[in-house]
């Protein structure tokens, strides 16, 4: 950044674009529109998540904590890494604003973007020291960073580590040729063959976020057995714990991608691993935010009682693929049909495992308060879940009886016969569950719903509340879901004596995988509700089944967003027109001051 500041001419010499024609950006091979709307949708999607979680740490008294100020600096870090590396990345990639376009915007963002690097990397250390000196000696930690002594750390580690990066370092500047930060900011048409456009504090940095993170859990592990003789942490709580193992997770993913951004500056590869790394950044970026939710029960909590915990962001997500479904003469098609009436279980379920349990939990509305109402949410909680997992079965069916035979798939699910088989075996299965099973009851303490309404106050020895019925379908979900595709897989090598498709067309291949995904998910959460049901385990899992319950619901959503393309064309046609307005260009006026001071900084 000095250059730009204290060697301008230097600068100028090393950044101008006379050598080619910006108006080159507009050529196919700039034409990124999809990898970009992801980086936005990630980075947009992570920043919602991590939004929650820094308000959880600042709430209760948690900064109180030495490790909570460390991981605060972190978030904020992490955040400005969102916003460069995927919503600034991908409106960029939108625009087709490369650097030529505008090489000090382009270059001060790239100062940024270093900035928010270096401060990830050097917390990620500082977060790693201080956990493995708390357990290795909590007296000579409290020495260290006790009181405001962390925020000196922090001060003159990541702080003043990123701020240093920031003076010295070369920007990184946003290739529109590989979607990723390059600090050569003409990459793609001049090849950096004087290797000019480098950065030894960037490489150190790196090296040190490859290299010093490993081995501080290494070393820190070698001590710890050397004095305990045993690998476990007897001596510490559950809380120390699990921060321990949260720092090392974020530790993980820091040196891994530090580790292939070395690879990518230095070792000539396929652009499409350029793509994969930049993705990676995005998702390091936001990837605390999801190990705080899963494991920071602090953190967890704190959110809960702030949002109610409800997910709805899946069930917006699925509205608009259940409208999709309904244009275009989709539902001609047997496989949309049963897809259809999925998304409208899953919907319900949503309503349920999500929105209804979280208000449920946030006002406290336990099953005394209102044995009624819990007993008819209940029922239609186990409702959704029968029609789940017979509607995933009825699809997965109805796409390997089509890829076997067209023939036999059309005399039994062509025309009105599809719609036979939902009534028949998804409405009918459903119905008679909600007639004949107990319905589930949500219990407080888990946050769960159980058979047993008095969960928590008076254990069911007798095993009065059970269901028959609810386990016939949690064991056919886990049994018959996948016995179906080995069975047809079976038949169709024998059949062909191979295990491509060579027969169907993309569409009908799209479809089969999106029901293996859904039939694959639905198994897992069959399987784990079984274990729930039977076996003890810490409370700790009934959370991450409930939570499950709520990703599977919304999980289709996703699916068919990312692999369905008549569904997904459904739903961008109405959103982006066709249509482009040409917006006329005036000039600046060369008299203003503020366009004097632009020119000066930026002669291009």
């Amino acid at each position: 950044m000095e250059a730009l500041v204290l060697q301008h001419s230097k600068w100028i010499e090393e950044y101008n674009c006379d050598a080619y024609d910006p108006e080159g950006y507009l050529g196919d091979d700039y034409d990124h529109f999809w990898l970009s709307i992801s980086y936005i949708v990630l980075g947009a999607g992570f920043l919602c998540l991590y939004l929650p979680c820094m308000y959880a740490m600042v709430k209760d008294n948690l900064l109180n904590e030495s490790c909570y100020k460390i991981m605060l600096c972190l978030a904020v870090y992490d955040v400005l890494g969102l916003l460069t590396s995927g919503i600034i990345s991908g409106i960029f990639g939108l625009l087709r604003f490369g650097f030529c376009i505008s090489p000090i915007t382009h270059y001060i963002l790239g100062g940024f973007s270093v900035f928010t690097w270096f401060g990830q990397v050097m917390s990620a250390l500082l977060l790693a020291l201080n956990r493995c000196i708390f357990l290795r000696n909590e007296y000579i930690a409290n020495i260290l960073f006790g009181g405001k002594r962390a925020w000196i750390w922090i001060a003159i580690g990541p702080f003043g580590w990123s701020f240093i990066g920031f003076l010295v370092s070369r920007p990184g500047i946003l290739s529109l040729s590989s979607m990723v930060w390059f600090f050569n900011p003409h990459d793609g048409y001049i090849f950096d063959k004087n290797m000019i456009y480098i950065s030894s504090y960037h490489y150190a940095n790196n090296l040190l976020a490859a290299t010093a993170l490993p081995g501080v859990y290494i070393v820190f592990l070698v001590i710890y057995y050397l004095k305990t003789n045993h690998w476990t942490f007897k001596n510490t709580s559950y809380l120390q714990q699990s921060v321990f193992f949260q720092s090392l997770f974020i530790s993980f993913f820091t040196s891994m991608l530090a580790t292939f951004y070395i690879a990518i500056q230095y070792i000539h590869i396929p652009k499409q691993f350029f793509y994969v790394t930049q993705v990676l950044w995005i998702v390091f970026s936001g990837l605390a935010s999801i190990i705080y939710l899963i494991m920071n029960r602090s953190i967890r909590r704190r959110i809960f009682v702030a949002v109610g915990g409800s997910e709805k962001l899946n069930t917006f997500l699925y509205l608009p693929c259940v409208f999709a479904m309904t244009r275009n003469n989709m539902l001609s098609e047997s496989c949309y049909k049963i897809m259809f009436i999925l998304s409208l279980y899953d919907i319900l379920g949503l309503i349920t495992c999500g929105i209804v349990t979280g208000f449920f939990g946030v006002f406290r509305y336990g099953f005394c308060f209102s044995p009624m109402a819990h007993y008819i949410v209940g029922c239609f909680g186990t409702f959704s879940w029968f029609g789940q997992v017979m509607t995933a079965i009825l699809l997965a069916l109805n796409r390997c009886i089509c890829l076997q035979s067209v023939y036999v798939g059309n005399i039994l699910f062509d025309g009105h016969r599809t719609w036979i088989w939902i009534l028949i075996g998804l409405l009918g299965w459903s119905l008679v569950g909600l007639v004949v099973s107990r319905p589930g009851i949500l219990n407080l303490g888990t946050m769960v719903w159980f058979f047993n309404p008095h969960a928590g106050f008076i254990d069911d020895d007798a095993m009065v509340y059970v269901s028959s019925f609810h386990y016939a379908n949690n064991v056919i979900a886990a049994t018959a879901l996948p016995g179906v595709y080995i069975l047809f897989l079976i038949l169709y090598y024998l059949k062909t004596k191979n295990w491509v498709f060579k027969n169907s067309n993309h569409a009908q291949q799209s479809v089969f995988f999106q029901s293996v995904l859904i039939s694959l998910f639905t198994a897992i959460l069959a399987t784990l509700y079984i274990i729930v049901q039977y076996v003890p385990i810490p409370n700790e899992y009934y959370c991450i089944a409930q939570l499950m319950w709520i990703v599977f619901s919304g999980l289709a959503s996703l699916i068919y967003l990312t692999m369905n393309h008549s569904i997904r064309k459904s739903i961008v046609k109405p959103i982006f027109s066709k249509e482009t307005t040409v917006v006329p260009y005036s000039a600046p006026n060369p008299a203003h001051p503020f366009t004097k001071f632009i020119s000066y900084l930026d002669p291009h």
